[in-house]
């Protein structure tokens, strides 16, 4: 039942089933009370729209929370690699102090400050991402 519907009935002073409205009268009032019972069209529009757009935003949540376990992973494998890095910098300031090592001393330091570039690159670049999470 529409609100609009009930309004018209007492407007006109009449019920569906031919019975007289009378302002402040006892059918009155019940129609009366059935307007105020049912809802707005407004909000019933609303419903439907609000209902209609729940699915569309349930798959969007679901699209969010896999690029978000993507971007994780990600950031996941740049930390390794950065562990890993550090480790391999770690082994060559090692070997550079170390003065029977085989290797130029030269060789290793432009490495080591590779690495460290690495490092650097790495770290700003999951610092980026994790600003997009």
């Amino acid at each position: 039942m529409k609100r609009q519907f009930v309004s018209e009935l007492l407007e006109k002073g009449e019920c569906i089933c031919g019975r007289e409205l009378i302002a402040g009268g006892n059918f009155f009032k019940c129609v009366s009370a059935w307007r105020d019972r049912v809802g707005s069209e407004e909000l019933e529009g609303a419903v439907s729209v609000t209902k209609a757009k729940l699915a569309s935003l349930a798959k969007r949540r679901e699209t969010v929370l896999q690029e978000i376990a993507k971007i994780q992973e990600k950031r996941g494998e740049l930390h390794q690699e950065i562990r890993r890095l550090e480790e391999e910098l770690s082994e060559l300031s090692s070997k550079i102090g170390n003065r029977e090592c085989g290797e130029d001393r030269g060789k290793l330091e432009v490495r080591r400050r590779d690495i460290e570039t690495d490092v650097i690159d790495l770290t700003v670049e999951i610092d980026r991402k994790a600003k997009l999470e």
